[in-house]
């Protein structure tokens, strides 16, 4: 088999592990209010292409995200900015460049009484 789908394999395992995880954790939570809020689950992963995730045509099994994507909104379109910082801010606050200031749409959720569970990097300096 070869290395590179091997790694990217073990990678996609890892993040379809810790979604289903995650979702657990917020479920099994009994102090939080359940309402007609829908959930939503905010996947970024670096480092891989458009297709390495069987919803999008790979050849690498990836059923529990696929589940995810057949049931929810997945992009069909997207531009990146050809750094991995600039595109995080571009796609987390909806502006091109950020600051200490900017508001992510991870804080505006809070905010707005959701349940945050954020791993990963937020820095939004250019």
């Amino acid at each position: 088999m070869n290395n590179k789908i091997s790694s990217r394999r073990n990678f996609l395992k890892l993040l379809s592990l810790t979604s289903l995880g995650l979702s657990f954790i917020h479920y099994g939570c009994s102090d939080i209010k359940m309402d007609n809020r829908p959930n939503i689950i905010l996947i970024m992963a670096d480092d891989i292409g458009f297709s390495d995730i069987g919803c999008y045509g790979s050849e690498i099994n990836t059923p529990n995200l696929d589940k995810l994507g057949e049931n929810g909104i997945r992009f069909k379109q997207f531009y990146n900015m050809a750094k991995c910082n600039p595109t995080r801010v571009s796609v987390l606050t909806g502006m091109y460049q950020g600051d200490s200031t900017t508001l992510s749409i991870g804080q505006l959720m809070r905010n707005a009484g959701y349940t945050i569970i954020w791993c990963g990097k937020e820095h939004f300096d250019n």
